[in-house]
């Protein structure tokens, strides 16, 4: 009974913090918000919202490699999140990342154990572009 009391804790916090972070978002505190979300990281670093602020936040400031600082801590603290794997290959290759860059994600996503094929939908897309 204790246990469920700390994750619906857990979950609430996760909550009022992504909800600060959004309004600082909105209020345009960019510099603010990138503060904030730095401590946050350290402070509750198994929060993906966290890691997802603080990722977009350098994004907005053009912080190409700070983004890819971030990326590498995050996945240090979530290894088995595909989500965060997704965003990662994505974001590298928006930003022109090389192929062999991919692969590699790739083939380290692979390595911890995590499948990307559900979260960038690569199955279905496959089978759809052959019934249509």
């Amino acid at each position: 009974m204790m246990s469920y009391y700390f994750v619906i804790a857990g979950i609430l916090v996760s909550f009022l913090l992504s909800r600060l972070l959004q309004q600082e978002w909105c209020d345009g505190n960019i510099e603010h918000l990138k503060l904030q979300a730095r401590m946050l990281t350290s402070s509750v670093p198994h929060c993906l919202p966290v890691w997802r602020i603080a990722v977009a936040v350098e994004r907005e400031l053009n912080g190409r490699v700070e983004v890819r600082h971030l990326y590498s801590q995050a996945l240090q603290k979530l290894p088995l999140c595909a989500t965060l794997w997704k965003d990662r290959l994505l974001y590298e290759a928006a930003e022109g990342g090389k192929t062999d860059n991919l692969r590699k994600l790739v083939d380290k996503c692979q390595e911890v154990g995590v499948s990307l094929d559900e979260p960038l939908n690569l199955g279905s897309s496959r089978t759809e572009g052959k019934d249509h």
